[in-house]
């Protein structure tokens, strides 16, 4: 029982390695990965090399879950994404190749170096890289605590993984099953292809045979967290997780196929020879599985890569026609050498980001009257997907205010970096008030009586009113932007005297009786959510009535 506490001991200070290490890197690339993926994704090979970068460094199922995210945003189309999702599974057998090297011997002086980098640069991209060092660090200690705790244990555990024996029909697809299903639940191939590893070094493991249909399973099982990743995001990104799914199967099938060639041909990659010592001969087959899992990954991706079209087009079909799919980003790249068209370009993803908070507290009208997971997921994918813009915001007008502007260019620019932060905040509100509801749905003394349901269906509906009248004055023209922010205004001052009513009313129902303190509660949250909102949204129609709030029209398309 102790040895088999300390091996999912150090099977959880192997995936806080991972994760630890994937989010050091991350930080240490800082936007520039986010821009590059962006506007990389143009060819297919383009694609592919920057997924398998992106896999590297960040491993298969946060890479997957991010790209979701991108395609969710609509900064990515499926066409786009796919060759990223090829070059993130190749990328993730990359890393555990190195992962593959003995390097236990180095984890304590990786994880004082990282602890140290960090301690000393906290908010440096030297820091991150120390973040990213002791995640190191930690990978190598717990695949040495797992095949330590194991190792006493290996003849007890031989006939076990005699089952999942590649040299038969039977074995090979139990084995595979079996993997698959271990890491959906762990939601990580790297933990489960660091496990066999550990198994290895063991001495539990003894052959490629017996390693070769977990690593392929441990590929498919990957794909649930694209997959719940998916989950309440628009068509795009459900279809994006279920390409990475069919192509992982089409890529297990090839594996299961060609495992006898695997067999013959990887041990000449990597030799062991005669006489070796026992360390020296396990150490080698660590290699050889984590070889044999790389070759297979790129042979396959670069086998699909020209038909990642006909893919899409498979997906799409497969996907329930009713999946909404997410208007494309405005962000054009290209526009960043033409600041007015920049700009005009900024404004207008403005818009498109106020209107999926539109949706988003339409969606939150229905969750007065009952819980409903699926909206409820919407809304917490709909928050996602405005952090995400934001970001990608902040890096566009980042890279725009490196060229020269004119004065109303550069106060036009630090009025549009602020607002994409009032609309996030927006977001958050809408989060905020989906999950309040979830809660209020278990408490039966909370809910709202009929009329108190009717008031706030009412309030909910003029603050989506505000939101419309602020999509609309965004999108304007320059000679009508002032016009249409003077309705937001209008529409807010509306939704205030109702607001204003019911705080009077929610006083009243107290006093009498007709609400509980629990209903009582709920309502003034809610309330104070929608009042934010409309704040929020009143910030933004004024700075679109600023004088410098516009675009000159003679000036798009000039460069100027």
């Amino acid at each position: 029982m102790i040895a088999l506490a300390t091996v999912f001991a150090g099977l959880a200070v192997f995936i806080s390695g991972m994760n630890t290490m994937s989010r050091g890197l991350q930080s240490a690339a800082g936007g520039g990965l986010r821009r590059t993926l962006e506007r990389a994704t143009r060819r297919r090979a383009t694609g592919l090399m920057l997924g398998t970068t992106l896999g590297f460094l960040i491993q298969s199922s946060a890479g997957s879950v991010m790209l979701v995210g991108f395609i969710s945003a609509g900064l990515l189309t499926l066409a786009q994404a796919i060759p990223v999702v090829l070059g993130i599974n190749i990328g993730t057998t990359l890393s555990m190749i190195l992962i593959s090297f003995r390097l236990g011997d180095a984890c304590w002086a990786a994880i004082a170096a990282g602890v140290l980098i960090k301690a000393l640069r906290p908010q440096s991209r030297a820091g991150a890289i120390g973040l990213a060092l002791f995640g190191f660090g930690l990978i190598f200690l717990g695949l040495t605590i797992m095949s330590d705790a194991i190792r006493p244990y290996r003849a007890d555990l031989a006939p076990l993984l005699q089952l999942a024996d590649g040299t038969t029909v039977a074995g090979m697809l139990g084995g595979v099953l079996v993997a698959t299903l271990v890491t959906a639940v762990i939601q990580s191939s790297g933990a489960v292809i660091g496990m066999v590893f550990a198994l290895i070094a063991a001495g539990v493991i003894t052959n490629l045979e017996q390693a070769w249909p977990i690593i392929i399973g441990a590929n498919v099982g990957t794909c649930a967290t694209a997959l719940l990743g998916s989950i309440g995001a628009g068509g795009a990104a459900r279809r994006s997780a279920l390409a990475h799914l069919l192509f992982n199967l089409f890529s297990a099938a090839a594996g299961i196929a060609a495992a006898p060639l695997i067999y013959r041909t990887i041990p000449l990659l990597r030799p062991v020879a005669p006489g070796a010592a026992a360390d020296l001969v396990r150490q080698a087959l660590i290699q050889q599985c984590a070889i044999a899992n790389a070759v297979k990954m790129i042979v396959t991706a670069l086998a699909a890569l020209p038909f990642t079209p006909l893919l899409a087009t498979a997906v799409t079909r497969l996907t329930p026609r009713g999946a909404p799919l997410r208007t494309p980003s405005l962000l054009d790249t290209d526009l960043l050498g033409h600041p007015e068209d920049a700009l005009q370009a900024a404004l207008l993803e403005l818009s498109r980001l106020c209107g999926i908070c539109r949706d988003s507290i339409h969606r939150q009208a229905r969750l007065y009257l009952a819980p409903d997971a699926h909206r409820h997921a919407a809304i917490r994918a709909d928050e996602a997907v405005l952090d995400t813009l934001k970001l990608a915001m902040h890096d566009y007008l980042n890279t725009l205010a490196a060229h020269p502007l004119s004065r109303r260019q550069g106060i036009l620019l630090a009025l549009l970096y602020t607002d994409i932060d009032h609309l996030e905040r927006i977001g958050d509100h809408i989060a905020r008030m989906a999950e309040l509801s979830r809660v209020q749905g278990r408490q039966p003394a909370a809910r709202f009586i009929p009329e108190t349901l009717d008031a706030f269906l009412d309030l909910n509906r003029k603050a989506c009113t505000v939101l419309t009248r602020l999509q609309q004055a965004l999108a304007a023209d320059t000679d009508t932007r002032t016009a249409a922010a003077e309705a937001v205004i209008t529409a807010r001052d509306r939704y205030m005297e109702a607001a204003s009513r019911q705080r009077t009313r929610i006083a009243a129902d107290l006093s009498s009786g007709q609400s509980t303190p629990a209903a009582v509660l709920y309502r003034n949250t809610y309330l104070s959510h929608l009042n934010r909102i409309v704040k929020h949204a009143k910030v933004l129609a004024q700075d679109a009535r600023d004088q410098d709030f516009h675009i000159k029209p003679s000036k798009l398309g000039r460069g100027e």
